[in-house]
């Protein structure tokens, strides 16, 4: 018989003790075959399965963390830059509305502007008005 056969046949051996013995056991309530030792192994299985649970929540609550702060990062540069392109449009709404301003305090040029304008440039200068005076008050 090749090995895969004897490995076979050992194997199978074994299932069925393992099974008489766990249906011994459940039938009795307690353990009859190296009971301390197999109750040490529980232990130690029971520690490895909390270390694997605690490490797995962990990890998962970590990556549901890491997951929430890069959407809550993403929305906030999306947020900053809505702010900025918001805040230049702002500017040149303010800047245009100072022109606008200056406009209308300036105004379209009116008869009365054009008269004013007219006046300032045909001023007489200082001497101009002195000699003037000096005119009108000899009587000529």
């Amino acid at each position: 018989m090749p090995l895969s056969g004897w490995l076979f046949l050992g194997s199978l051996f074994v299932f069925v003790i393992s099974a008489f013995l766990v249906s011994a056991e459940e039938r009795r309530g307690q353990r009859l075959f190296l009971p301390r030792i197999r109750a040490y192994f529980d232990q130690g299985c029971l520690a490895v399965v909390r270390f694997v649970r605690h490490t797995v929540s962990n990890s998962l609550r970590l990556s549901w963390y890491y997951g929430l702060h890069s959407a809550l990062r993403a929305l906030l540069s999306v947020i900053v830059r809505t702010y900025d392109s918001l805040e230049r449009v702002f500017t040149e709404n303010r800047k245009r509305a100072r022109a606008l301003r200056l406009a209308q305090k300036e105004g379209p040029p009116t008869h009365l502007s054009a008269i004013e304008d007219h006046k300032r440039a045909t001023a007489l200068s200082t001497s101009e008005k002195k000699r003037l005076r000096a005119k009108h008050l000899k009587g000529e």
